[in-house]
């Protein structure tokens, strides 16, 4: 699990031009994350172990594609790794974020071990 707070949904969201609306805090039943309350992308099928410096959540990465939202908060993603640690990133012209020379979804990233990740997009 990434988080758990049961007061608020304001940890799932991130100024995006994907996401205009903002969470109502409704998280009673069936209305926690309703659709467009939550920005962030991740990764299905992760194990607890593996390489510290794996991409787990993303935002704002376009439903659908591989691309971050270039016109995101100023040409900027956030980034979640496994470890722990949350970079903000800088896009391309393309809306990629390139580390290691690649983009981070590339699946010659030593983290990825040759496999596509299986992203999984927000609603």
């Amino acid at each position: 699990m990434i988080a758990a707070d049961n007061r608020s949904e304001k940890i799932f969201w991130c100024r995006s031009t994907l996401t205009p609306r903002k969470p109502d805090d409704g998280i009673t039943g069936t209305k926690a994350l309703d659709k467009r309350e939550c920005s962030f992308t991740y990764i299905a099928g992760l194990s607890d172990e593996g390489d510290p410096e794996t991409p787990v959540a993303m935002a704002s990465v376009i439903p659908g594609t591989w691309k971050f939202d270039p016109k995101s908060d100023k040409k900027r993603a956030t980034v979640l790794f496994r470890d722990g640690a949350a970079k903000v990133m800088p896009l391309d012209d393309s809306g990629h974020v390139i580390l290691n020379g690649m983009n981070l979804f590339d699946p010659r990233q030593p983290y990825w071990g040759g496999k596509a990740p299986d992203i999984k997009w927000p609603e």
